[in-house]
């Protein structure tokens, strides 16, 4: 978890965090555009100068996108946040509706059903049994005994 920063250090962060980057790019582009000398000892010291402006215009851009991350990412988890919180809530409830609304699966063939449901939408197998005999409780398809009482159930 990353530590709580305070006022002033996220302004600084979010200020100073640009400026290096663009102060990087800046190098990035000019050690791409210096002229190439012809002959052989000045080519090598412009290649040695191109590859530490670029060596500096890397390590401007890395520190700087790091400051403006830091100085952004509190605002942009609690901007996430918000607008993720409804639509999390929506499809929970939607859940919770569709859970309290599932029927089971089908003893025969193992398909999905709906609550309520007294055949199986997908083999036609009978899904709700008789009742209890003894108790007159709603037994499901298939068992032999009673879930309330456990009286013998007739096949």
């Amino acid at each position: 978890m990353a530590p709580t920063l305070t006022a002033p250090t996220r302004r600084l962060l979010r200020i100073a965090g640009p400026a290096l980057l663009v102060v990087g790019l800046y190098f990035s582009v000019t050690s791409l555009v210096l002229p190439s000398a012809v002959d052989p000892v000045k080519a090598v010291n412009a290649f040695r100068e191109t590859a530490v402006r670029m060596t500096i215009s890397f390590v401007l851009v890395a520190v700087g996108g790091a400051m403006t991350y830091y100085g952004y990412i509190g605002a942009a988890t609690r901007y996430v946040a918000a607008e993720t919180r409804p639509a999390i809530a929506i499809a929970a409830g939607g859940v919770a509706e569709g859970l309290a609304s599932a029927g089971g699966a089908c003893a025969a063939c193992g398909a999905a059903t709906r609550a309520g449901a007294r055949h199986c939408g997908h083999c036609g197998a009978t899904l709700a049994g008789a009742a209890c005999p003894a108790c007159g409780a709603a037994t499901e398809a298939g068992h032999r005994h009673c879930d309330r009482c456990g009286a013998a159930l007739k096949r």
